[in-house]
C-alpha cells in the first residue's frame, strides 16, 4: 500500500483531479503480491493533462508513482500489471462476477499506463527497446498508443511549458525552491482555466489538499498580488465616477449662474451660450480624456513598478494605454 508520504501526495492530488471519473485504489492482481497505485477509467480526461489529456481519454488508465530512481523492474512490473489488466477485461467473466472497473466499456481503447518519476536509472535507456523518448524533454512513450502503451514522465526534466505543468507538479520536488517554481509556473500557466486555477488555490489554502509550507506560502503571495491589483482597478472605476459626478453638478451649477446673468441681456444670449456650450464641452471632454488616461498610465506604471520595475523605462514609451493595460496585467499574471 502507498503508505509513504511521497506516494500519498501523488495520489491525493491525482484523485483530486479527476474528479468524477471512475477510480480505484490500490487495485489487486490475483495471486501477486503487487497493487495498482490508482487505476481511473475516464470519459474525457481532465483539463489538467494538457499534453496528455488525449491520449488519456476514452480509456482506462493505470497510474503509477516511483519516488525512487526508475529501475527496469519499474517498467516491467508496469507492463505485466496492464498486460493483467487487459487480459481482464478481455476474457469472459467468471461466475458472472468481474469488479466494476474491470468491464469494458463499448468503445474503450486498450489501457494505458503512466508512470511518474522524477529520475530514471541510466540503465533505463536502451533497455526496455519499445519505450523511446518523445518530442518534449522528460516523456517517454511506446509507439502506437491507441493500442495501449506506457508513458515515462521524468519530472526532473520535463519542460512545464510544454503541456506537463501538472504532471510536474504532482510529482516529487527534491528542493523547497523546485516545489515553489513548479506551483507558480503550474498557476501562471495563460492556458489553464481560471476555474481551475482558483479551485488548486482554494483547496492548497483550506486544506483540502495537503500543502508545504512553501506552497501554502507561493498560494498566499499570488493571493495578495491579485488583491491589490483588484483593488486598484476597483478605486480606479470609483474615482472615475465621483469625478464625473462631481463634475457634473459643478456644470450644471455653472451653467445655471451664467445663464441667469447672460439671460439679463436677451441681444447677447444667444451667441454667448452658444460659443461657451461648444468650448466648455469641447474642453471638458478633452479635459477629462487626457485626465483619465494619464491616470490610467501612471497607475498602471506604478503596478509595473512593484512586479517587474525593470520593465518600466520600457513600458512607458508605449503611447496606446490599452497596449500599455495589456502588458502590465501580464507581468503581474506572471
Amino acid at each position: 500500500m502507498a503508505t509513504d508520504r511521497l506516494e500519498s501526495r501523488f495520489v491525493e492530488r491525482l484523485q483530486f483531479e479527476v474528479g468524477d471519473a471512475e477510480v480505484a485504489q490500490e487495485l489487486s492482481i490475483p495471486r501477486k503480491s503487487r497493487r495498482l497505485d490508482v487505476v481511473c477509467r475516464f470519459g474525457e480526461a481532465p483539463v489538467m493533462f494538457d499534453a496528455l489529456r488525449a491520449d488519456c481519454s476514452c480509456r482506462t488508465v493505470v497510474f503509477e508513482h516511483v519516488s525512487a530512481s526508475l529501475q527496469r523492474h519499474h517498467v516491467a512490473r508496469a507492463w505485466s500489471s496492464m498486460a493483467w489488466l487487459l487480459w481482464e477485461q478481455a476474457r469472459p467473466p467468471r461466475r458472472g462476477r468481474r469488479a466494476p472497473m474491470l468491464r469494458p466499456e463499448p468503445g474503450e481503447r486498450p489501457p494505458l499506463g503512466i508512470i511518474v518519476t522524477d529520475h530514471v536509472s541510466a540503465h533505463l535507456h536502451g533497455a526496455v527497446p519499445a519505450l523511446r523518448p518523445t518530442d518534449r524533454p522528460g516523456l517517454w512513450a511506446t509507439p502506437e498508443l491507441d493500442e495501449g502503451g506506457l508513458y515515462v514522465i521524468n519530472t526532473s526534466e520535463v519542460d512545464p511549458t510544454e503541456g506537463l505543468a501538472w504532471w510536474a507538479w504532482i510529482g516529487l520536488a527534491r528542493t523547497t525552491e523546485q516545489e515553489a517554481a513548479r506551483l507558480t509556473t503550474l498557476l501562471g500557466d495563460p492556458n489553464l482555466p481560471i476555474d481551475d486555477r482558483t479551485r488548486i488555490e482554494e483547496a492548497l489554502v483550506n486544506g483540502q489538499l495537503s500543502a508545504s509550507p512553501v506552497e501554502q506560502e507561493t498560494v498566499a503571495q499570488r493571493l495578495r498580488r491579485e488583491g491589490r491589483m483588484e483593488g486598484r482597478l476597483e478605486g480606479q472605476r470609483e474615482g472615475r465616477l465621483e469625478g464625473r459626478l462631481e463634475g457634473r453638478l459643478e456644470g450644471r451649477l455653472e451653467g445655471r449662474l451664467e445663464g441667469r446673468d447672460e439671460g439679463r441681456n436677451e441681444g447677447r444670449l444667444e451667441g454667448r451660450l452658444e460659443g461657451r456650450l461648444e468650448g466648455r464641452n469641447e474642453g471638458r471632454l478633452e479635459g477629462r480624456l487626457e485626465g483619465r488616461n494619464e491616470g490610467r498610465v501612471e497607475a498602471l506604471l506604478e503596478m509595473a513598478m512593484e512586479v517587474a520595475p525593470e520593465r518600466v523605462d520600457e513600458l512607458r514609451a508605449i503611447t496606446d494605454v490599452q497596449a500599455l493595460q495589456r502588458a502590465v496585467f501580464e507581468l503581474v499574471r506572471r
